[in-house]
């Protein structure tokens, strides 16, 4: 078959506008296919608005003073971390030494001493 004949054959062919085809006229919901377990929580987290009152309720719960209160006889766990700008202006340092230790600081508390950061001042 030579262009012109194809040519020939795709103008006697009638076009079909693609909303007339039957795979586009089915439009699947995709959420339907997705196993998801269903739970009670949000979908969207809404933290600017959901913040203020968790803060609320652990303050109404005294949730830091009772951790505190469990932790009291622990031994004691602290970490010496230097003046925050010793070394001149902020740079990417000093956001890592911050970084880095709030897993310490968890770490430790999980493995059963009341852990505390002293900053170090200038």
């Amino acid at each position: 078959m030579n262009y012109r004949d194809y040519r020939e054959l795709r103008a006697s062919q009638p076009l079909i506008p693609v909303g007339e085809i039957p795979f586009f006229e089915a439009k699947m919901d995709y959420k339907d296919t997705l196993n998801l377990p269903t739970t009670s929580f949000p979908m969207k987290a809404n933290l600017p608005q959901r913040e203020p009152e968790i803060l609320k309720r652990w303050e109404e719960e005294k949730t830091y003073h009772k951790l505190r209160e469990i932790a009291k006889d622990r031994p004691k766990y602290i970490l010496h971390d230097g003046p925050p700008y010793a070394n001149g202006h902020i740079h990417i340092g000093t956001a890592l030494n911050t970084i880095h230790t709030a897993p310490i600081i968890k770490s430790n508390t999980l493995g059963g001493t009341t852990a505390d950061k002293d900053q170090g001042r200038d």
